[in-house]
C-alpha cells in the first residue's frame, strides 16, 4: 500500500520532499522551510498555503543601563506558524538603524555615550503584514566616584591645572585664580571699578577681561600673574572676550544702538573684523575647538544658538531655544553645555545637548541656579557658579561631565562667579 501511494503522488507531481512532509518523516530541516508558502500543482491546478502573518513581536531587554556598557535586546515574533522569512528593523535613540532578515527571534546591541531614557523599537514584517514594540531604557552615569584631581587608569589626561573667576570677597568685583581644588586663591586685579568675564589664553599665559576702569566697558588682556594690564579697545560697551584655540585673536561682542555686534581682533587689539551683522545682536561668542567657526546667542528672529565661520559667511541655527542662559562648546566639538531656564521655578538648570544627535540631557535638576557654565580642559568636568548650598550666596562648583560629583570649590562667603578652567 505504502509503495503504491508513493507512485500515486509521483503521478500527480508531487515531488520528494512533499512526500516526507505528507508521511511524516521530513528531517528538522524540512520543517523549517515549512512556514513558506507551498505550491502543489495537481492535475494541472496550483494549490497554494496560507500566509500567515505576525501578530505580535515583543522586545525583552534591561531596563537599566550605564553609559558606555552595550546592552542586548531580543524580538520575539507570534504565531510560531508565522510565514518566514521575517524582516527586523531596529531603531535606537541616537543611534543608526539597524535591519536584520531571520526567523521568529532577533537580537540586538546598543549602547549610549549619553545618560537619559532611552527608546528601543523594533518592527516585525513578512510578505503579508508587520508588528512593532518598544522598550524604554533608562541610562544612567557609572557608580564608581572620583575626585579633583583626577586620574583614571589606562587614560592619559589628568585634570589639574588653574581657574580664574571673578568675586567680590575684597569689596568689588575682581578677577582671582586658584588650584582645580580651590587652594591658592590669587587676587590678580585690584581696582574700584568692576572686572568681569575672564577667559584665559589657550596656553596659559594670558588672560582677557572686560572692565569698566576707564569709565567706558572695554576688553583687556593682562599676564596669568595679573602684571601687564593693557586696554585693546576703544569702542566702548565691549564685553566676553574669548579667546581663539590657536591664541591668535579674541572674539568679544559691543553693543551700538541697542545692537549687539560680534567682532575678532588680535590680542593687541589691532585687526579688528566684524563677524555678525548687527541686525543679528549676537551677543556671547564661543569658538569651536578647530577655531573655524564661532557660536553665539541671538533672540533675533529665531532665539537660539548660532554658528557663523570666523570670517562672518555661512551663518546658521545650531540650536532652537529661547530658554538658554548660558552655554560652552565642548573641547571635542560634539557637544554643548547649558544653562537654561526651567519652568514653572524657571531656576537655572545644567543640561549636554549633543550636537550629532540632537539629545539634550539634563544633569542637574534642584531649585537653585547654575550659572556661566564651562568645560574642562580635557571636557570631562565641567565648572559653574551655583547658590546650590546657600541661596544668597553663589560658589564655584565643578561635577562630572555625566552630572556625577558636584564639589564646592571655592567655599567663600563673598559671591564667586564667571569660572574659567585652563590647563
Amino acid at each position: 500500500m505504502r509503495h503504491k501511494l508513493i507512485l500515486t503522488l509521483l503521478i500527480l507531481g508531487i515531488g520528494l520532499s512533499s512526500v516526507g512532509l505528507l508521511l511524516g518523516l521530513a528531517t528538522s530541516q524540512a520543517q523549517a522551510v515549512i512556514a513558506a508558502p507551498i505550491n502543489i500543482t495537481t492535475g494541472g491546478e496550483i494549490w497554494q498555503s496560507p500566509t500567515v502573518s505576525p501578530t505580535l513581536v515583543s522586545i525583552l531587554g534591561p531596563g537599566e543601563g550605564v553609559v558606555g556598557q552595550p546592552y542586548t535586546f531580543t524580538a520575539t515574533v507570534e504565531p510560531v506558524s508565522t510565514t518566514l522569512p521575517l524582516t527586523y528593523t531596529w531603531q535606537a535613540s541616537g543611534q543608526t538603524p539597524v535591519t536584520h532578515t531571520g526567523g521568529l527571534t532577533d537580537t540586538v546591541s546598543f549602547s549610549w555615550d549619553m545618560t537619559g531614557t532611552q527608546l528601543v523599537t523594533v518592527t516585525a514584517s513578512n510578505i503579508s503584514d508587520s508588528v512593532s514594540d518598544s522598550h524604554v531604557i533608562t541610562i544612567t552615569a557609572p557608580t564608581y566616584k572620583f575626585y579633583l584631581p583626577t586620574v583614571f587608569k589606562n587614560y592619559s589626561f589628568v585634570e589639574t591645572g588653574k581657574i580664574i573667576f571673578v568675586s567680590n570677597r575684597d569689596g568689588n568685583d575682581e578677577i582671582y585664580s586658584m588650584n582645580v581644588d580651590g587652594s591658592a586663591v590669587a587676587r590678580l586685579t585690584n581696582n574700584g571699578s568692576e572686572d568681569l568675564s575672564p577667559d584665559w589664553s589657550p596656553d596659559g599665559s594670558k588672560i582677557a577681561f572686560d572692565s569698566d576702569r576707564s569709565g567706558e566697558d572695554e576688553i583687556y588682556v593682562m599676564n596669568a600673574d595679573g602684571s601687564n594690564q593693557t586696554q585693546v579697545t576703544t569702542m566702548t560697551h565691549c564685553y566676553s572676550p574669548q579667546w581663539s584655540p590657536d591664541g591668535s585673536r579674541i572674539a568679544f561682542y559691543t553693543r551700538q544702538d541697542n545692537n549687539n555686534i560680534i567682532y575678532t581682533m588680535n590680542p593687541d587689539g589691532s585687526g579688528l573684523t566684524m563677524v555678525t551683522d548687527p541686525a543679528m545682536s549676537g551677543y556671547d561668542p564661543y569658538w569651536s575647538p578647530d577655531g573655524l567657526k564661532i557660536a553665539f546667542y541671538s533672540t533675533r528672529t529665531t532665539a537660539g544658538i548660532y554658528v557663523v565661520n570666523a570670517d562672518g559667511t555661512n551663518q546658521t541655527l545650531l540650536l532652537a531655544s529661547s530658554d538658554i542662559v548660558y552655554f560652552a562648546w565642548s573641547p571635542d566639538g560634539t557637544r554643548l553645555a547649558l544653562s537654561k531656564t526651567v519652568p514653572p521655578t524657571y531656576n537655572f538648570d545644567i543640561f549636554i545637548y549633543d550636537i550629532n544627535t540632537g539629545i539634550t540631557t539634563r544633569l542637574t535638576n534642584t531649585q537653585s541656579n547654575h550659572n556661566s557654565v564651562d568645560w574642562s580642559p580635557e571636557g570631562h568636568h565641567l565648572i559653574f557658579n551655583s547658590n546650590l548650598d546657600d541661596v544668597s550666596n553663589f560658589e564655584i562648583y565643578t561635577m562630572t561631565s555625566y552630572g556625577t560629583e558636584i564639589m564646592d570649590i571655592s567655599n567663600n562667603p563673598a559671591a564667586d562667579a564667571e569660572p574659567d578652567w585652563t590647563r
